[in-house]
């Protein structure tokens, strides 16, 4: 598979809120930059550019940055939950 240098992404804020794709954002701002802005519905658009130095590994950090926002997300709906 060709390495993805930048990517464009529509994500559910239902599974991945805002917060924690901009805290994703953040941590991985040595390999890519992350623009999220809002989309339709409950969706929002998140655009991700891989740095050139990281280009030959490009698929991999876009594979890593979204399973982090996801276990940022988990944590955060399960933080949620047990505070019933």
């Amino acid at each position: 598979m060709k390495p993805t240098v930048g990517v464009a992404i529509q994500l559910s804020t239902t599974v991945y809120p805002e917060r924690c794709v901009l805290a994703a954002a953040e941590a991985y701002k040595p390999y890519c930059s992350v623009t999220v802005t809002p989309g339709a519905g409950d969706e929002i658009a998140m655009s991700l550019v891989v740095d050139s130095k990281h280009a030959h590994d490009a698929q991999h950090v876009l594979d890593e940055f979204l399973n982090y926002a996801l276990d940022l997300s988990l944590r955060m709906h399960l933080s949620i939950e047990g505070d019933d």
